[in-house]
């Protein structure tokens, strides 16, 4: 069960691309075997679930960054190479401030 904004309350995933991201991700030029950097939360709303599970229906690998612990995920994105950012845009400017420095 998840909560989203408004006091909505939603089931969870049943299935993979439940909520039908993938075709969302594919038209962003995701493509199988591309490493999606996940910085969603996982907690309470779905938004992190909803790209991990579009991703897997894609034949996509994932890591689940989440929010925060930036200095890391910079650290395991310069390892790994994601091919693709799945975020918000003020997370993705923090990261990119940080690379600056």
């Amino acid at each position: 069960m998840f909560a989203s904004p408004g006091g909505i309350f939603e089931p969870g995933a049943a299935r993979d691309d439940y909520w039908n991201f993938a075709r969302g991700l594919h038209a962003a030029g995701v493509r199988p075997g591309d490493l999606i950097h996940n910085t969603f939360s996982y907690h309470f709303t779905p938004a992190g679930l909803m790209v991990d599970s579009a991703g897997r229906a894609l034949g996509c690998p994932g890591f689940p960054g989440g929010v925060g612990q930036t200095e890391l995920q910079i650290q395991v994105m310069a390892r790994l190479k994601p091919r693709a950012y799945c975020g918000t845009p003020s997370f993705l400017k923090i990261i990119l401030d940080k690379l600056r420095r």
